[in-house]
């Protein structure tokens, strides 16, 4: 099974203790031309302004140490800042705009895994760490092989895959976490959920049948809003709760998840509705 591989980046011998700072404009040509300074502790953001033509997009890059960075263009300075890591790249978003410049985060990943311009989708998964992810094209006629991903403690970052239709598997130690499908298509990035415990893990259910019991759990556990990637979850159990109400639009709070974590702790997050009766954890 082929594992995903790394596509071209502008800094293919960047140095480790590094990041990269790449800026795009959004609309992608300049209305006038655009004289962007860096500000920032970082000695490579010292030096002239880098000049971009009107008429032309914003498609810079930058091997930068890591620290805090603002843009100034055309003397104003840009609302927003970029985070800088070492061996992970900040995709922003520049916006001259008519009523202020403004700096948007798009993605952050590590240096490589997403080559620009994108020309395929951009994947990423929320799941436990250490679970095996594998993506398997099924477009007819498809010769591609899968795409073998390991989760860090951060789940999945965003990475560039091909485009087309997927299914798309989780395993954590042999045992399937979730399977799903989905279509990346041009302009379908999506951050999959793919939290959900493995079978072996001990449930506690009460009066609630298997089914309802697997919708609260994976209700607590969605995109990791309190249960963290980087936890164990050694057993899950359903009680009733105290809370009365959840707020946020949430009609009524259900029951209780609590979350043994090793090697010691806890958790407990509370499972609601919303009025179209999807279940959704609201406090903890």
């Amino acid at each position: 099974m082929a594992a995903a591989s790394a596509p071209a980046t502008p800094y293919p011998s960047v140095d480790p203790a590094l990041g990269v700072l790449h800026l795009e404009t959004e609309p992608v040509a300049l209305p006038e031309p655009l004289a962007i300074r860096y500000v920032g502790t970082a000695p490579q953001l010292s030096g002239p302004p880098d000049l971009v033509p009107a008429g032309k997009p914003v498609f810079l890059d930058r091997a930068v140490a890591p620290g805090s960075v603002r843009l100034e263009a055309n003397g104003h300075m840009c609302v927003g800042s970029a985070q800088i890591l070492a061996g992970v790249e900040a995709d922003m978003i520049v916006d001259p705009g008519q009523l202020g410049c403004t700096l948007t985060l798009r993605y952050d990943h590590p240096v490589g895994s997403i080559h620009h311009p994108i020309t395929g989708a951009i994947f990423g998964a929320v799941v436990f760490q250490g679970s095996t992810v594998v993506l398997q094209h099924l477009d007819p006629g498809s010769t591609q092989p899968p795409i073998e991903v390991v989760a860090g403690p951060t789940g999945i970052e965003p990475m560039e895959i091909p485009l087309g239709r997927y299914k798309v598997t989780a395993t954590l130690r042999g045992e399937l976490l979730k399977s799903v499908e989905y279509d990346y298509g041009p302009g379908s990035d999506a951050v999959l959920d793919l939290m959900a415990l493995p079978p072996s893990t001990p449930r506690t259910c009460g009066t609630y049948d298997a089914a309802t019991c697997e919708a609260f759990i994976n209700a607590a556990l969605a995109y990791a809003q309190w249960v963290s990637p980087d936890d164990v979850v050694k057993a899950a159990a359903i009680v009733p709760t105290d809370v009365e109400d959840c707020g946020n639009g949430i009609q009524a709070p259900l029951i209780d998840v609590h979350f043994d974590l090793a090697p010691d702790g806890g958790l407990i997050v509370t499972v609601g509705h919303l009025g179209s009766g999807r279940l959704v954890a609201c406090t903890y």
